[in-house]
């Protein structure tokens, strides 16, 4: 008899300890849900980043009518078609276009690659960067600090700030931006 109350006794706390885990599980639950729910969004926000910059020379090629710089991803694309300039200077080599892009930026870098089909020379840029968990830990302080603060925001790891395209005047006619 005393076996069977020893095995009833253990099944009872056990029962017991599941019960309390629940319940502190439950009550775990409720206070994220409620953290969570007094978040706000706080807008777009630039992590500071530092200046950098990228200086290419591409050649053009002959049998290209026009040659287009541009991005496919649409906030680069749009800083590229509001801060590009492009510049005509004689001291271009002919055939070749002259990049000079400066940016801020944490852990991302601007590259871009070159391409020519049939009358047409593309320029395509883009941001790449070493691996997200760099970034993550670039901005880390800034994220718990806003957490802190009761906000999130759409956190921007790069930013373009100065786009001039040099091209020499024999060329200048089939540059285009878009």
């Amino acid at each position: 008899m005393k076996r069977r109350d020893n095995k009833r006794t253990f099944r009872l706390t056990m029962l017991g300890l599941l019960c309390g885990g629940l319940l502190l599980t439950g009550i775990g639950a409720g206070i994220q849900l409620v953290e969570a729910s007094t978040l706000t969004y706080g807008g777009e926000q630039v992590v500071p980043g530092k200046t950098q910059q990228l200086h290419a020379v591409v050649d053009l090629d002959e049998s290209a009518e026009t040659v287009s710089i541009f991005s496919h991803s649409p906030d680069l694309g749009q800083d590229l078609r509001d801060l590009g300039v492009i510049e005509v200077r004689d001291t271009v080599t002919p055939g070749t276009l002259e990049l000079d892009f400066r940016y801020d930026s944490t852990s991302m870098e601007l590259q871009f690659w070159s391409d020519c089909q049939s009358a047409q020379q593309e320029v395509s840029l883009y941001w790449t960067n070493r691996s997200d968990l760099a970034v993550l830990l670039d901005f880390k302080d800034q994220l718990l600090a806003d957490l802190q603060s009761g906000q999130l925001h759409d956190y921007v790891f790069y930013q373009l700030t100065d786009a001039v395209i040099s091209v020499h005047p024999d060329d200048a006619q089939r540059i285009q931006i878009r």
